[in-house]
C-alpha cells in the first residue's frame, strides 16, 4: 500500500508539473516557442534514456534508483520554487528543470517496473501490484494536469511548491519497503562439473546473470563494447519470447492510432465547448481506471491465455473505430476512446505479468524499457499522422483509414494466436472431468516409496537444455 501511494504520488507529481513548466514560461516571456521549447525539453530527453536506463537498473538495486531520482526531482521543484520567491526565475533554469524532470521520471518508471517482481511473493500479490499501478498511471492522467492548471491558477509557485511534497511522499514510500528488494539473479546449479564442460558452464553463468559477467573487459572501448552488447542482449531475450514481440507491435500500432484518432478530434472541435473537449480526452483514463478493476478478479484465468487477450484487445479497437467512424460525434469520440483505455489496461497488466514471469530478472529492465520505447515513439509519431490524414482527407475517411489499419491488425493477431484461442474454447466447452482414478497413482508418490519398489525416474534440470534423465 505504502509502495502504490508513492507510485501515485510520483506520477501525478510527473502529470502536473506538464502541464506547470509550460504555464510558467509562457508567463515568464509571453512567447509561445519559449513555452514550446520547455515542453519538448519535458518529454523528448526522457526517449533517448529508456535503452540506458534500462541498462543502468540492470547493474544496480533498483530501490536505490528510486530514491536518488525522486531525491532530484524534489530537488528541482525546489530549486524553480525558491527562483520564483525571489523573482530571479529564468527560462534556461526552466530548460534545465524540466529536462532533468523528464529523464528522472523515465528513470523512476523503468525501476519500479523492475522493482515489483522482488517485492511480490506470489503470483496473486504480483497481479495486484500491478494492477494497483496501472491504476495510478490512469488515476495520475485523469487528475494530475487538471490539477496543474488549478493550481497553477493559485500562484506560480504552488505546483511547484505541492510536487515537491509529493515527491517526497513517494521517497518515504521506497524507503519504507520491507527488505532489501535487491535485484535477484538466477542461481546457476551446475550438477558433476567436468573439466571438459568449464567453458560452457560460464557461458551458463554469464548468460544467468544478464551478460553483466565480462571478465578480461578493461578500458573506454571495452566498455562501450560491453554497453552495446548488454543492448543486443536486451533485444535477444525479447525476441525469444514469441507473445512479446507480438504484444510490443500490436501496442505500437495501436497506441499510434488512437492518439491520431485524438488528434483527428482536436482538429475537428472547433465548435465544440471546452468542456466537451475536455470530457472526451478524459475518456480514455476513465477507462483504463475501470479496466484495471474490471480486470482484478478475471485476471488469475485470463493471464493464463495472454495471446487471448491480446487478440480481443485488437478487436475492441476495431469496435472503437466503427464506433467513431459512422457517427464522428463527440460522444462517439468519448465512447471509442472509453473502450480503448479499458482495453489496453488490461492488455498493459498482461504485458507486464508476462514479462515478470517469463524474463530473467536480471535482464527485466532492458526488455521494459525496450517496450516503452517503441511505444512512447509510436505516440509521438500519432500527432503528425493524424493531422496529415485530416489534411488531405474528410473526417470520415480519415477515421476508416485508421479502421482499415485496426482491421488488418486483428486479423493478422487473430491468425497468430489461433491456436491459443482453439485451445482455450475447447477447455471452456470440454465437460467437466469425473473423478480421478485412484487405483493407479501417479509417479512419485507413497507407492513408489514401499519398500522393495523401484523409484522412478528423476528429472533434474539443466539451465537452456532439455530435462535430463537419470533412471532410478
Amino acid at each position: 500500500m505504502f509502495f502504490w501511494m508513492g507510485v501515485t504520488a510520483s506520477s501525478m507529481g510527473s502529470q502536473t508539473l506538464a502541464v506547470a513548466y509550460p504555464l510558467l514560461a509562457m508567463a515568464l516571456t509571453g512567447s509561445p516557442l519559449q513555452a514550446g521549447w520547455v515542453a519538448f525539453a519535458l518529454t523528448i530527453p526522457g526517449l533517448f534514456c529508456y535503452l540506458p536506463g534500462g541498462i543502468l537498473i540492470d547493474r544496480v538495486d533498483r530501490r536505490s534508483i528510486m530514491v536518488i531520482t525522486e531525491a532530484l526531482r524534489g530537488t528541482a521543484v525546489v530549486s524553480v520554487v525558491v527562483a520564483l520567491l525571489l523573482g530571479v526565475a529564468t527560462v534556461p533554469h526552466l530548460l534545465v528543470a524540466a529536462a532533468l524532470e523528464g529523464t528522472l521520471w523515465v528513470l523512476y518508471s523503468l525501476a519500479e517496473a523492475a522493482l515489483i517482481p522482488t517485492v511480490t511473493k506470489s503470483r496473486t500479490g504480483l497481479l495486484g501490484a500491478l494492477v494497483g499501478s496501472e491504476t495510478s498511471a490512469h488515476l495520475a492522467v485523469l487528475t494530475g494536469r487538471p490539477l496543474g492548471g488549478f493550481l497553477y491558477g493559485l500562484g506560480q509557485a504552488i505546483p511547484f511548491a505541492v510536487n515537491s511534497l509529493l515527491f517526497l511522499i513517494s521517497l518515504t514510500s521506497v524507503l519504507l519497503l520491507p527488505g532489501r528488494a535487491r535485484r535477484r539473479r538466477d542461481k546457476v546449479i551446475v550438477p558433476w562439473p567436468e573439466p571438459s564442460t568449464k567453458v560452457e558452464i560460464r557461458h551458463v553463468r554469464r548468460e544467468a546473470s544478464g551478460g553483466l559477467e565480462e571478465p578480461g573487459l578493461r578500458g573506454s572501448r571495452t566498455k562501450i563494447r560491453l554497453l552495446w552488447r548488454e543492448m543486443a542482449d536486451g533485444l535477444r531475450e525479447l525476441r525469444r519470447h514469441r507473445f512479446l514481440r507480438q504484444a510490443i507491435q500490436v501496442t505500437a500500432v495501436t497506441n499510434m492510432a488512437v492518439n491520431a484518432l485524438i488528434m483527428i478530434f482536436i482538429a475537428t472541435s472547433e465548435s465544440m465547448s471546452a468542456w466537451e473537449v475536455g470530457l472526451v480526452l478524459a475518456a480514455g483514463g476513465v477507462g483504463g481506471f475501470a479496466g484495471t478493476w474490471i480486470f482484478l478478479p478475471l485476471a488469475p484465468r485470463l493471464v493464463s491465455s495472454p495471446g487471448l487477450i491480446l487478440g480481443l484487445q485488437t478487436w475492441v479497437w476495431v469496435i472503437a473505430f466503427i464506433i467513431a467512424a459512422f457517427a464522428p460525434e463527440p460522444l462517439n469520440y468519448g465512447l471509442a476512446t472509453l473502450a480503448t483505455g479499458c482495453a489496453g489496461a488490461m492488455s498493459n497488466i498482461t504485458l507486464r505479468e508476462f514479462e515478470a514471469r517469463h524474463v530473467a530478472p536480471a535482464r527485466l529492465a532492458r526488455v521494459v524499457s525496450i517496450s516503452r520505447l517503441v511505444s512512447r515513439s509510436a505516440m509521438s509519431l500519432a500527432a503528425p499522422i493524424g493531422g496529415v490524414l485530416v489534411v488531405v482527407m474528410t473526417t470520415k475517411w480519415a477515421i476508416l483509414t485508421l479502421l482499415t489499419v485496426a482491421a488488418a491488425l486483428a486479423l493478422t493477431v487473430t491468425v497468430q494466436q489461433r491456436a491459443e484461442i482453439v485451445n482455450v474454447w475447447s477447455t471452456l466447452s470440454a465437460p467437466a472431468s469425473g473423478a480421478e482414478d485412484l487405483r493407479t497413482p501417479p509417479r512419485g508418490t507413497a507407492q513408489d516409496r514401499l519398500p522393495g519398489a523401484r523409484p522412478g525416474p528423476a528429472t533434474v534440470p539443466f539451465p537452456g537444455q532439455s530435462p535430463i534423465t537419470l533412471d532410478g
